[in-house]
């Protein structure tokens, strides 16, 4: 009777471990779950692909490696493949497979088992940067293969958690860069070439979490000392106190985050791992620890040539290993064979020249290092060397002079130098001595020597040589037209030697300390200037006769702007008085060097004029040039007396530099000139500075003469300059108001006469200030009201504010200044508690006009204003008694509310044209009466 199974399944085994050190015995073992019998095994080993190798897949047909049959692991019985010694290039991935019965039969491949061997002198390393086993995933890492002989032929392999050897995925040449980790490369590590030859393979652990343990991914030696550290993702913590295990048993808890092993022992070998109380644990990683080295002996001196009575040292160089053994060294030459270290020959003759080899055993016999290469003993006649220097003349502060100390004879020399200002000699192992930056106090007189051996053999010293040191000159940068420019602008920047003698040079041009290696002339321009050419600038000078440097140059900055931006200011003030002076100054930004400068003001459109535009293209005016304006230096526009003509917008621009550079054109400013007599007066109903949006308002010009051939011209909020936009020859009619209007008005003839200019601002609010938008005379009074949209409120009181502080608080609504003085003028406004607050408004106050002409119109209109005013006041009594009379009429009424009519009288100045008498704010004085009825309720109504 017989069994039926699904698959045969090959299973290998190692023993004694994975981990093996070169030299040591290791035994695969393959067999088939379940049957033993008739059995024929074959192993193989995971391969650098080529054609014809087989693949191995996982469950999802996913290739993994190459395999190839190991050409002596075929048997016929038996199921043990042994490798003994191991050697490094067994390094790699094993799997078996089983066959019987005839046509063969073959099992599956087994599952994996990996072979690690590490030797004493693998011929490449793996070099890992950062030199430690574990890593932060989302960090780079750096492994690189370096033969012994050269780094080329090599490839970085890896075998990973995932069962798949590959090559390192960001592999060039025998490096592989990997710049974001992640936990699924976490495997082992080696360097394999297509010959078969490999490093030692090194453990490499990608984590997730937030600590590491920074422990040595290479063996450590016995003897030698070993920091322990836990490493923290982002940044430390304030508390670095770590738990560090060992096997998973607690070692130490140490308050610094490290754990010091003062000498490191075969026990210390095992899983470490650290934890931190908040961050928490890193993962567990082997430290391996290997034997004390030895010494393997090469010759390392190279003496070429001695001279007599020279005691020769011939010295052995280092070379560690894992073995351990004592070592000799056995020389040969010349008769000689001596068992020691080092070789010594003292008082050299003739006799003693020829060749001389050495090779280094261990204490059993066995010969350990090869015969190194022979060295040749040359004896000769003690000799003198010859001294020179370069330069060969005067050296120049701050640049190197190097001495020479020449000797036709082998190698093995150390020189001695002096100078005559010094008591002892300076030494070199080379026959140069430099002075890299010299001194004034450098210069002397200097003499050289040579010696070798112990005790030290001398040469004879040499002739003297003379060092001469000059003061250097430096060189000096100049930038034209300025260090501070902007984008387009031609530049020049030149070096100059501050001593002179340009001719004797060339130059050298760095920018932000980097040599610019393009540019070797004295000066050179860039053409159109872009910010990448802005920088730090130095120079130096190299003298051509004998390539001596100037010190270089103090660094100039060159700093590109993006547009040249010009900036007008006025002096004293925007709004001023026929007859003062005023200043306009032109500046550019961030620069003050080399600019000329022209101003504009905006005028009635002509063609030919230039136009000043707003950043989204409109054009807002045109501008023309102040014919007496262009200045060759200096940035001021003076305007001295200012003329009612005068009034109107001004911008200014700068140009520089050959072809000429021009800035944009300056922001805005406004001159607004107010005279005693303007050619024209500026008309505006109703007469206040305050108006309600959706209102209505008329302006109109009146020359003196006549009223033709003026226009309303307008400067709003938004920097426009125009005329009245609803303009009927010298009348503006703009039949619905909106805030947009807000601005100065004045008029303007084509001649360039005008007006004195108005503000006008026009509100969105519920409540405006009525101030009068003309000048008001000294001595005059004066009545502000708070006026309001629509209809008024039931209740009228109101706050009244000059310069943000306030001043009255009125129930009717209104403040009178009875007397108006200079002191008054300022920014008024007011305020209902229900309705909001009005926009401020400037009041403006003149002198009182005391001409005789002004004087009798002032008289008659006072006399017609008391005349007109007592006329009231009778008919104010009058209606007063009608009132009483009526209220008798009623009987006995003293319990019920009386039927109330009171007047509300309102003083309203008129303003009538542009004779200064007339103008004023109270010239004529009228009484608006409104009747107000108020009714009771009585019994029976």
């Amino acid at each position: 009777m017989f069994s039926l199974s699904d698959v045969a399944q090959a299973v290998l085994s190692v023993s004694p471990q994975s981990w093996l050190t070169e030299g040591e015995s290791v035994t695969l073992s393959c067999e088939v779950t379940g049957s033993s019998t008739g059995w024929t095994f074959s192993w193989y080993r995971a391969a650098l692909y080529r054609q014809g190798l087989e693949q191995i897949r996982d469950v999802h047909g996913n290739v993994l490696y190459h395999v190839e049959l190991l050409s002596d692991s075929r048997r016929e019985a038996g199921g043990s493949y042994t490798l003994s010694p191991a050697a490094v290039n067994h390094t790699g991935v094993y799997v078996c497979r089983a066959e019987r019965g005839e046509p063969a039969y073959q099992t599956q491949y087994s599952t994996v088992q990996t072979l690690w061997i590490t030797g004493s002198s693998p011929p490449a390393s793996l070099i890992i940067s950062p030199s430690r086993t574990q890593h932060f995933s989302a960090g780079s890492l750096s492994l690189s293969c370096e033969g012994q002989s050269d780094s080329t032929g090599w490839r970085v392999r890896r075998y990973t958690h995932s069962g798949e050897v590959s090559d390192c995925s960001s592999v060039t040449g025998s490096t592989c860069s990997i710049s974001s980790l992640h936990t699924s490369l976490t495997g082992v590590y080696w360097c394999q070439s297509e010959s078969g030859g490999g490093s030692d393979p090194l453990n490499i652990t990608v984590h997730n979490g937030d600590v590491i343990l920074d422990i040595p991914v290479h063996p450590v030696t016995e003897g030698d000392s070993l920091t322990l550290r836990c490493l923290f993702r982002s940044t430390k913590p304030s508390n670095l106190t770590a738990d560090f295990y060992k096997d998973g048993s607690l070692l130490q808890t140490q308050t610094t985050g490290e754990m010091i092993i003062c000498t490191v022992s075969k026990s210390d070998e095992g899983l470490y791992h650290c934890k931190h109380p908040e961050r928490g644990e890193s993962p567990q990683s082997w430290l391996s620890v290997r034997g004390a080295p030895v010494s393997a002996l090469s010759l390392l001196s190279s003496l070429m040539a001695v001279s007599p009575y020279l005691l020769v040292t011939i010295v052995l160089g280092v070379k560690c290993y894992r073995a351990q053994a004592s070592v000799l060294a056995l020389w040969s030459g010349q008769g000689m064979v001596v068992s020691r270290a080092q070789a010594e020959i003292s008082n050299v003759d003739q006799t003693h020249a020829g060749d001389y080899t050495c090779k280094g055993t261990q204490s059993t016999g066995r010969i350990y290092t090869h015969t190194s290469a022979a060295v040749t003993l040359t004896v000769s006649v003690k000799v003198k060397p010859t001294i020179t220097s370069n330069p060969e003349g005067t050296a120049l502060t701050g640049n190197t002079v190097t001495l020479y100390c020449k000797l036709h004879q082998s190698a093995g020399w150390t020189f001695y130098w002096s100078k005559h200002t010094q008591s002892s000699e300076k030494e070199t192992i080379t026959n140069v001595y430099t002075i890299s930056s010299v001194r004034l106090s450098d210069g002397g007189q200097y003499w050289c020597r040579a010696g070798r051996g112990n005790p030290v053999y001398y040469t004879h010293y040499s002739d003297a040589l003379w060092v001469n040191v000059t003061d250097s000159t430096k060189a000096v940068v100049s930038i034209k037209p300025d260090k501070q420019v902007f984008k387009g602008e031609t530049v020049t920047l030149r070096c100059d030697m501050q001593a002179g003698g340009d001719t004797e040079w060339t130059y050298r041009w760095y920018k932000d300390d980097r040599l610019s290696s393009n540019r070797r002339t004295q000066e050179f321009t860039v053409s159109s200037v872009t910010e990448s050419n802005g920088g730090k600038y130095t120079c130096r000078g190299d003298r051509t006769h004998d390539f001596q440097s100037s010190e270089i140059s103090d660094a100039v900055t060159l700093t590109v702007s993006d547009v040249a931006q010009a900036v007008l200011s006025v002096s004293p003030q925007s709004w001023l008085t026929e007859g003062e002076s005023v200043t306009l100054s032109c500046e550019v930004t961030g620069s003050s060097t080399g600019w000329t400068f022209s101003w504009y003001r905006a005028a009635l459109y002509r063609q030919g004029l230039e136009q000043i535009r707003d950043v989204h293209g409109k054009v807002l005016y045109h501008v023309e040039l102040l014919s007496d304006s262009r200045r060759e230096a200096g940035g001021s526009y003076t305007l001295s007396p200012a003329a009612v003509n005068h009034t109107g917008v001004y911008v200014c621009r700068a140009e520089r530099g050959e072809p000429a550079y021009q800035t944009q054109y300056s922001t805005a400013q406004t001159l607004w000139i107010t005279g005693s007599s303007p050619p024209a007066s500026l008309i505006i109903s109703p007469s206040r500075t305050q108006h309600f949006s959706a209102g209505s308002l008329s302006l109109s010009c009146e020359g003196q003469s006549d009223s033709t051939g003026w226009r309303v011209r307008q400067y709003t909020h938004s920097g426009e300059v125009s005329d009245c936009s609803s303009l009927t020859g010298s009348t503006c009619s703009i039949s619905s108001l909106h805030t947009s209007l807000t601005g100065v008005y004045w008029c303007q003839s084509e001649s360039g006469g005008g007006s004195d200019p108005l503000n006008i601002t026009v509100h969105n609010g519920d409540v405006i200030l009525d101030i009068p938008v003309h000048p008001v005379t000294e001595g005059d009074s004066l009545t502000l009201r708070c006026l309001f949209r629509s209809t008024k409120p039931s209740n009228l009181t109101a706050d009244f504010y000059k310069d943000g502080s306030l001043l009255q608080t009125q129930t009717t609504g209104e403040m009178i200044i009875c007397t108006v003085s200079k002191s008054d003028e300022g920014l008024y406004h007011c305020k209902h508690p229900e309705r909001g607050e009005s926009p401020q408004s400037w009041l403006s106050v003149r002198g009182e006009n005391t001409s005789g002409s002004g004087s009798t119109g002032v008289k008659v209109e006072v006399i017609v204003g008391v005349s007109v005013g007592l006329s009231l006041i009778l008919l104010l009594i009058i209606i007063l008694g009608l009132i009483c009379c009526y209220k008798k009429s009623k009987g006995d009424s003293a319990a019920q509310p009386s039927d109330d009519t009171y007047a509300e009288i309102m003083t309203t100045n008129s303003y009538r044209g542009n004779d200064e008498a007339v103008r004023r704010p109270n010239d004529v004085t009228y009484s608006q009466i409104e009747m107000k009825h108020f009714n009771y309720h009585s019994e029976g109504l």
